[in-house]
């Protein structure tokens, strides 16, 4: 495909001849500079602008193919899941929910955590964060359903949080939301 514009060609013949007669006489006007400006970059649009406009059609058509490609791919093969890989559906936290309460005991602060115990899973972790969600304490349980952490004086407790995380054979099985420390859950 050619940007041979034929239209563009004929006009530019007459803006040539246009700007040839302005430039010979001895004084050329500013009226007729404006114009002949004016003129010049029509020429340089309708030569030019054309091919710029096929141009984008492509710039743009190109990565919607892309995306239709790689969404086609997508749901013509989708990926394999094992057998033991677990489905989340939903809110990934709304399954295993965890309870948090801080009491005084002896003039210190303890959090105690509780959560349900799940099916296959042979290890549980709780991390406490604070308000930006990084991790202040990792506490690795068993296989057991509960566990305590002594409260740092340092710490305010109305700006911590907490995440009881699921595991069978070292992987991830599933994770509470995350949620203030010691409210009930949501």
């Amino acid at each position: 495909m050619s940007d041979h514009d034929p239209r563009a060609e004929e006009l530019a013949c007459v803006d040539a001849q246009e700007r040839e007669f302005l430039r010979a006489s001895e004084s050329v006007r500013p009226e007729d500079r404006a114009r002949l400006e004016r003129l010049d970059h029509a020429v340089r649009e309708a030569v030019h602008g054309g091919a710029r406009r096929r141009r984008s059609i492509v710039s743009i058509a190109a990565p919607v193919l892309a995306a239709a490609a790689v969404l086609a791919g997508v749901v013509l093969f989708p990926r394999e899941r094992p057998p033991d890989e677990p489905v989340l559906r939903g809110d990934a936290g709304a399954a295993l929910r965890v309870e948090s309460v801080v009491t005084e005991e002896d003039g210190r602060r303890v959090a105690r955590f509780e959560w349900p115990v799940r099916d296959g899973a042979d290890a549980y972790a709780v991390l406490v964060l604070d308000r930006d969600r990084a991790t202040v304490a990792r506490l690795e349980v068993g296989a057991g359903n509960r566990a305590g952490w002594e409260v740092p004086a340092a710490l305010p407790v109305g700006e911590l949080m907490c995440v009881v995380i699921a595991y069978r054979e070292g992987r991830e099985v599933e994770r509470s939301a995350v949620q203030p420390l010691g409210e009930p859950p949501r």
